[in-house]
């Protein structure tokens, strides 16, 4: 009863009041939101398009062309040794580990509705696949926010080590498991040109879903700077609410307020690993396209975040 009664007085009172507030800070701070559409508008062509549309173009061609099938024989003993899943899985793990975010979840989604992987096996990839990229926290927040790019490495690897932490913990019993019953659908590998022109259209609109979210979370997060009762928060709390909302706001944000490096490195551990609701409502929409769940993902980005920083509070002491 009262889980149904905060839904309700959710959807019936605070979500109206919510767009209510948000259609007035349009209004009163036009100026300040257009600075910032124009803003994420440059980060997603500067930024994301060269960094992820070839991933996306580059990870449907490794599955709808085959590529993905021949080479899973030889990564299914790994896969299943560590983390209990066919080796076809492992090109989500691999590309999720060196294209940053969305790009895991989107080749686990992609495996699935080629049939290469079960949906139980592709639920339970997409906990730890999906990650941020080298690029983002080596050249962006080492090199770029924090002037180091040896602390991007050290959180690149905080980052990947906890997840594969998380694929271990999920895995359980089924590190046990030899050979799954699940039977990979067969590729047509001879229909080279509708597959390009298929990765190609399907991987720019992904693209420009992303894109959506990166600018409406930028807006979002430009109206929530305009009210002055949040400038008394303290500059780690102001941190981890707007990365919590954009990671990239967050990030920037902790990295100027002159933290200390113990309370500084897991605070970007932490939204790194959940990665903010805007990358969750990219890869909330790649779910929602294959009829694929969202509760448990979320959940195991939260306890991923958890984790991260729970390493680097580790490693600082």
């Amino acid at each position: 009863m009262p889980v149904n009664w905060c839904k309700r007085a959710f959807r019936d009172h605070l979500m109206p009041a919510a767009l209510a507030a948000c259609g007035v800070g349009l209004l009163f701070y036009s100026r300040p939101v257009s600075a910032a559409v124009v803003q994420a508008f440059s980060l997603c062509v500067r930024v994301l398009l060269p960094s992820l549309f070839p991933f996306f173009v580059l990870s449907s061609l490794l599955v709808s062309l085959g590529v993905v099938q021949r080479l899973s024989p030889l990564l299914e003993r790994p896969m299943r040794w560590l983390f209990g899943l066919p080796g076809s899985c492992a090109a989500a793990v691999l590309l999720g580990a060196v294209g940053g975010y969305p790009l895991g979840a989107r080749t686990a989604v992609t495996l699935y509705q080629q049939r290469q992987c079960s949906k139980d096996d592709a639920l339970r990839v997409l906990c730890f696949c999906n990650n941020a990229g080298p690029a983002f926290l080596i050249s962006a927040v080492g090199g770029g926010l924090l002037g180091d790019a040896g602390t991007g490495v050290l959180l690149y690897g905080l980052h990947l080590l906890s997840a594969l932490l998380m694929g271990i913990l999920f895995a359980g019993s089924k590190r046990s498991v030899k050979q799954s019953s699940f039977s990979p659908k067969a590729l047509d590998r001879t229909a080279v040109i509708p597959c390009f022109l298929q990765a190609v259209t399907g991987s720019f609109g992904t693209f420009l879903n992303v894109c959506a979210f990166v600018l409406f979370f930028a807006v979002l997060t430009c109206l929530l700077r305009q009210f002055s009762f949040l400038a008394g928060l303290g500059p780690l709390a102001q941190g981890l609410l707007y990365g919590s909302l954009e990671l990239t706001s967050g990030a920037a944000q902790l990295s100027g307020a002159g933290l200390p490096r113990g309370l500084l490195l897991p605070a970007l551990s932490f939204l790194c690993g959940w990665g903010g609701l805007s990358v969750q409502f990219q890869t909330i929409s790649l779910l929602y396209e294959a009829d694929l769940p969202a509760g448990g993902y979320l959940e195991a980005k939260l306890l991923h975040g958890v984790l991260a920083a729970g390493s680097a509070f580790l490693l600082c002491r």
